[in-house]
């Protein structure tokens, strides 16, 4: 498929495929640094993520990520918490929100592979 595009459709091709490849790196950063408890790190990968794609984003999509950087900032550095969970359970409450706004603009933006309607495979 590549191979018969024009020179500046070829190029786009590329540097979309670079993109995605990149989102997906970050994602599974963002995991595997989740799973170990390193909940700060993933979010600061998540964070990344939103730097790839943000020319994307409109100005109140903006507002709300930073938004949501903020409040996890101040937990981080104790100057708030999420009623009366610990500063660790406040981070992961925030991430988590942070996450699923990073999934749902990457889907909504076309960045995210959609599921095939006929799959075989266990979700």
């Amino acid at each position: 498929m590549e191979g018969n595009l024009p020179a500046a459709d070829q190029v786009e091709w590329n540097l979309s495929a670079a993109l995605v490849a990149e989102i997906q790196t970050l994602l599974l950063k963002a995991t595997a640094a989740y799973n170990k408890g390193g909940i700060p790190q993933a979010f600061y990968f998540m964070k990344s993520i939103k730097f790839r794609f943000v020319q994307s984003l409109d100005k109140d999509e903006r507002k709300k990520l930073r938004s949501i950087e903020g409040i996890f900032s101040k937990i981080k550095r104790g100057y708030l918490k999420i009623g009366s969970y610990n500063s660790k359970d406040s981070l992961s409450i925030v991430y988590e929100r942070y996450n699923i706004e990073i999934m749902d603009l990457l889907q909504l933006y076309g960045y995210l592979i959609p599921l095939k309607k006929d799959s075989t495979r266990i979700s």
